[in-house]
């Protein structure tokens, strides 16, 4: 449709283009394609891209084999997938951290109960190797990369108190874990941002007496120090966030008031510690997958509003407005995704309408 002079080009498609922009809902370019499935089926686990290319896909949880130590390779360039080295304790609802020497901190999680144990996946050896223990056994807690190279570990469920406040960071030189101060509300559920600044931003969660929080907290490394900045307009937990291209955090979904959906997205600028509303998601969705595109904009993915959801959506931060996108082949939450090194996204896993988990995977080309 680029040229909408060509003479065969019905008048009334025109009319229902410029009605379609008006709403904000033209379907933008990009296609779904399937992809190998994985080797076992699995919800709540992590995917990293190494600095190989290649996608670490780590735990998870299966009906027929419950808490998962398996790991397993995609490699982009094949579309194949490898089993590589188990990790030494089976988890879900864990994290997964990216190193700067290209080796991944997996941290904490559920096995029968909220763990406190960690290790370190080495890509050239394929083998798992012990990172100690936590001074706080957590899941569903939140985990990011600091500029340094250590890894802050926030929040999470505590079998003790519940929402945690605690948080602490891994050094991978001395291998050793140290609390960092606690956070002023805990909270699970909630999401991690490292700053162009090198500060971390915490946003929303599960918090002690409210279930879905409004409230954000900045960790400053070079002090040491927690601080409160501007409150989201709505309060969310399971919802994803990702930093933009011009150093702006976006966040976009989870679950609201009354465990409801929103389809609303915010946008936190560092600069001035303050959320700004933008345009709406065309879908309310929780549990959803969030990607960086190689140009900028942002691709969300599945998730979950009553059922699940196969529609995915695009965000253009230069207009704030969403753009409805090619559908997910198989709908899916609770699952996985990982920017490939060529501008694609891969999907894995999660859970189907009937709440079987997943094995398959698919790719985005936008």
């Amino acid at each position: 449709m680029n040229d909408l002079s060509n003479r065969f080009f019905p008048w009334w498609s025109m009319l229902l283009l410029v009605l379609a922009a008006g709403s904000s809902r033209v379907l933008a370019a990009g296609s779904w394609t399937p992809a190998d499935p994985m080797e076992y089926e699995r919800y709540w686990f992590t995917a990293t891209t190494l600095l190989s290319g290649q996608v670490l896909v780590t735990g998870g949880y299966s009906y027929e084999t419950y808490d998962l130590d398996t790991a397993e390779l995609y490699d982009g360039t094949t579309g194949h997938w490898t089993e590589t080295g188990r990790m030494r304790a089976a988890r879900y609802n864990h994290t997964a951290t990216l190193l700067t020497d290209g080796r991944v901190l997996v941290a904490a999680g559920y096995n029968g109960s909220e763990m406190s144990s960690a290790e370190i996946y080495n890509p050239i050896t394929g083998v798992w190797n012990r990172a100690g223990s936590l001074n706080v056994a957590r899941d569903e807690h939140a985990a990011t990369l600091l500029h340094d190279g250590r890894v802050l570990v926030i929040g999470g469920y505590s079998p003790i108190v519940g929402s945690s406040p605690s948080t602490e960071t891994y050094d991978p030189v001395t291998g050793r874990w140290t609390t960092q101060g606690n956070l002023r509300d805990g909270r699970w559920w909630a999401t991690a941002t490292t700053l162009n600044d090198g500060r971390v931003l915490v946003a929303g969660g599960v918090g002690v007496a409210v279930s879905n929080l409004a409230t954000c907290e900045i960790f400053d490394p070079a002090t040491g120090q927690w601080s409160q900045t501007g409150r989201l307009h709505v309060g969310r937990y399971a919802h994803r966030t990702t930093i933009l291209a011009d150093g702006r955090v976006l966040v976009t979904g989870g679950h609201a008031g009354n465990y409801a959906p929103t389809n609303t997205a915010e946008i936190y600028d560092p600069a001035t510690g303050v959320w700004t509303m933008v345009g709406n998601m065309l879908k309310g969705r929780a549990r959803h997958s969030i990607a960086l595109l190689a140009d900028g904009r942002v691709l969300v993915a599945g998730g979950w509003n009553v059922r699940v959801i196969p529609a995915t959506e695009i965000f253009d931060p230069a207009t704030s407005t969403w753009w409805a996108t090619g559908r997910l082949i198989t709908g899916r939450d609770e699952h996985s995704s990982a920017v490939l090194p060529d501008g694609r996204v891969l999907v894995a896993g999660g859970q189907d309408n009937q709440s079987f988990e997943l094995d398959s995977a698919e790719v985005y080309s936008p």
